[in-house]
């Protein structure tokens, strides 16, 4: 148990090592990514990076949308908890002919990144929320920047759940 009484980590998921899981994943994925107009659609030269990293990489979706998409960028790495996740990763970027081009790692994103201080033009998270909670964030956020190239970006995507309802306790927990 951690400082706050509960457990070390807030994944969700713990064992999304089924083929329904891996595929729900992908096609959340694929709906953001096509949603925001692209997988780097507001980055003014996405050209111009030479490197990106994906927190929380999942079944590698995205970074493998950015190798098809800019194939000139020369390292593309992603890092995600659940090494079964990254094994079909791999073999979904190999599926894509990008294997080669995209290194997965088997790494905790609540923990120290093992990466040296300024190494990615670009570090990309998406639905953090889902397994950062509120204390959790300043010191994820430090590790991002501090992987960070300076004047690089670190870039968050999370989602909004609008919900309407006449239920007193689902506008708490709303709130």
């Amino acid at each position: 148990l951690n400082p706050h009484g509960e457990n070390p980590n807030n994944y969700i998921v713990h064992d999304s090592s089924n083929r329904e899981e891996m595929t729900r994943l992908h096609l959340q994925d694929q709906l953001l990514t096509t949603s925001m107009g692209g997988p780097l659609a507001e980055q003014p030269d996405p050209s111009s990076l030479k490197s990106v990293l994906d927190i929380g990489c999942e079944t590698g979706s995205w970074l493998i949308d950015v190798a098809k998409t800019y194939p000139g960028i020369p390292v593309l790495a992603g890092v995600d908890i659940n090494g079964r996740t990254l094994d079909y990763a791999r073999t979904q970027a190999a599926a894509e002919g990008v294997g080669d081009h995209i290194q997965f790692y088997v790494m905790d994103a609540l923990g120290v990144l093992e990466f040296p201080t300024h190494t990615f033009d670009l570090v990309n998270q998406r639905y953090g929320m889902g397994f950062l909670r509120t204390w959790e964030w300043p010191d994820a956020l430090e590790q991002y920047r501090r992987v960070t190239r300076p004047g690089g970006v670190v870039r968050i995507t999370e989602g909004e759940v609008v919900l309407e309802s006449t239920s007193p306790a689902l506008k708490q927990l709303n709130q």
